[in-house]
């Protein structure tokens, strides 16, 4: 059960803030009623189900019943560890694979701005994400403009560079967006309490569970899915995965096991819409139709958003 009682805001004044807050918990509310059921077998990206989901308009208060994760899964402890890591990554995989360029995308990139009255009727955030530069621009306003702060060339009395890093986040909808989670780290990611991680069916609804589970869908929006990608290996994964001298990987590798788990399940979106053979769906089509999804395109992305 999750509980949200916002503290009481001015009705007349209510902060930018306080309305981001409160519409957050409304987007989520859609998610787990209208968009999560959309995702099908074969992809694997468990979420909560939701039994009731309630809202009170007048208090912008909200309860949400979903099922207890606890059953099959666990909450991680520390940094995350390789195998968890990847257990993460192909859940962003496979969600990012089946919301690519996915009517809700393409439906909800109309209007750029988070906070005019089109926002109140999308059925995600049209930038999603818990931190971009539309939400923290008294942040950006405060930050000090002096040799001494390393921050200060973002200032706006010193470059525009915050703003066009903003924009060229937001210019590839039409080829490279899908739908992102927006607050994606250790925190909101459970994982499979079986030894085996490998997918297994459960017998009571049939879906696909995945070597992990995810919550907390306040910031899911429109973006490149390198948002997520970017999040989880800032915020919660072990710096021991990276260390070179102990037989560690590198970033590209990580990349690498998520670009190819992305492809296999694009392809498998590409054979359910079109219900062509499989063989038919070599690598060289695949990048031939898609010159948008390469893995150096993926790369390109990847350090946008760590820039970001």
């Amino acid at each position: 059960v999750k509980r949200v009682n916002p503290p009481t805001a001015d009705t007349r004044h209510p902060s930018v803030s306080h309305l981001r807050k409160i519409r957050s918990y409304q987007i989520e509310a859609n998610f787990y009623t209208n968009v999560a059921p959309l995702i099908q077998p074969p992809f694997s990206c468990t979420v909560p189900t939701p039994y009731s989901i309630l809202s009170v308009d007048d208090s912008s208060s909200f309860q949400f019943i979903l099922s207890d994760l606890n059953t099959n899964y666990k909450p991680s402890y520390g940094q995350l560890s390789k195998q968890h890591t990847l257990d993460a990554l192909s859940w962003l995989a496979n969600f990012h694979a089946f919301f690519h360029q996915h009517e809700i995308i393409i439906n909800n990139v109309d209007h750029d701005d988070d906070n005019d009255d089109n926002q109140k009727h999308a059925r995600v955030w049209q930038s999603g994400g818990y931190w971009h530069l539309d939400t923290r621009l008294e942040e950006l306003q405060a930050v000090e403009s002096s040799n001494y702060n390393r921050w200060s060339c973002f200032h706006p009395s010193n470059s525009n560079l915050a703003s066009i890093i903003n924009q060229r986040m937001k210019e590839s909808h039409n080829t490279s967006f899908t739908l992102v989670h927006g607050d994606f780290k250790k925190d909101n990611i459970f994982f499979s309490s079986m030894k085996s991680p490998s997918i297994r069916s459960s017998r009571q609804d049939q879906t696909l569970l995945s070597p992990c589970a995810v919550v907390d869908f306040q910031y899911c929006g429109c973006g490149y899915g390198m948002k997520d990608v970017v999040m989880l290996i800032v915020s919660s994964v072990s710096n021991r995965i990276f260390d070179r001298s102990g037989g560690g990987d590198d970033e590209n590798e990580l990349l690498s096991f998520y670009y190819q788990e992305f492809r296999k399940q694009y392809l498998n979106k590409q054979r359910q819409e079109t219900q062509r053979p499989q063989q038919q769906q070599d690598s060289g089509q695949f990048q031939h139709q898609e010159k948008g999804l390469t893995f150096d395109s993926f790369r390109k992305q990847y350090e946008l958003c760590l820039l970001d």
